[in-house]
């Protein structure tokens, strides 16, 4: 059985659907027996948030946070996934968003007529909002869910208040997510970076193209950013901050001459997570050092 949440109908499809998974899994095990398999990080964090950990059997590889979830079953990369792998753990409910792949795996899995819950990715609070209660609403935590969504959207609104009341002009912000042939790929629109440096009072200027692609030494200095993102996976993938340095052109921008390179933990940062207000926070506090200092 394939449940999938489509954006444009969510709320609508989210009420049937996650009544009709309900029936299909409690018709043959109790709330007790519940066995899912999660295969997306931030599904993960967010079955812990509820307290509903003790109904998980396996993860993907990108459920690395909070760290217990590394120590569970692994039933491969969300994009990547082993429809053995998976059905070996005899789960009840498969929980995945829009990215799970491949295909194939997946026809597989849901001619075994494993329930399926394919939840959609939206890079915005609500977004997450969303994903919270698609979990809580499978797991029977709808509580917690609204109490987590709660916390989430205040934090949200606190940090919305503070970036309107020091951000005049945003900052030139870009996320470089590894090297391509000798150039940095840096986020384009449409992506979980773009969305995290708007959410966190900055501005992408790569705005011509979506996704990821490589940009040469002339347009870097042109677009000239005056504070670069990368991830701690990326950093520690080109060798360390020094490497990083030596992006060519990277030197002659104001980035590089004010030290405004920022290196942030992977899943938090581009995950929309549970912790989004907290990664926005970090990131806010990284293109505005000083503003940060001071409201302190």
């Amino acid at each position: 059985m394939l449940i999938t949440l489509n954006k444009r109908s969510f709320t609508r499809i989210l009420l049937s659907g996650v009544l009709l998974l309900s029936s299909s899994v409690h018709a043959k095990d109790t709330d007790e027996a519940m066995r899912i398999v999660s295969a997306a990080g931030a599904l993960t964090e967010i079955i812990y948030e509820l307290g509903a950990e003790d109904k998980l059997v396996g993860v993907d590889t990108t459920s690395i946070f909070p760290k217990a979830a590394t120590e569970l079953p692994q039933v491969g990369y969300q994009r990547a996934l082993s429809a053995e792998g998976i059905l070996s753990l005899s789960p009840s409910i498969l929980l995945a968003t829009e990215e799970a792949g491949p295909p194939a795996v997946i026809d597989q899995l849901q001619s075994t007529k494993l329930p399926i819950m394919i939840i959609p990715i939206e890079y915005t609070t609500e977004g997450v909002a969303k994903k919270i209660r698609a979990v809580s609403k499978a797991v029977g935590k709808e509580s917690a869910g609204q109490t987590l969504i709660a916390k989430l959207e205040a934090k949200m609104a606190a940090l919305d208040t503070k970036i309107k009341a020091n951000v005049s002009e945003p900052k030139r912000t870009i996320f470089i997510m590894s090297m391509g042939g000798g150039s940095p790929m840096v986020a384009g629109l449409h992506t979980a970076a773009n969305a995290m440096i708007n959410i966190s009072g900055g501005i992408n200027p790569m705005t011509s193209y979506q996704g990821y692609k490589p940009i040469n030494i002339e347009s870097l200095v042109n677009i000239n950013p005056e504070v670069i993102i990368v991830t701690k996976r990326t950093m520690e993938g080109l060798g360390g901050m020094d490497e990083i340095m030596k992006i060519p052109g990277l030197t002659m921008t104001d980035a590089a001459k004010n030290k405004q390179v920022a290196v942030l933990e992977d899943m938090s940062t581009l995950g929309f997570t549970p912790r989004l207000a907290e990664a926005a926070n970090t990131i806010y506090q990284s293109i505005y050092p000083t503003a940060a200092q001071a409201a302190e």
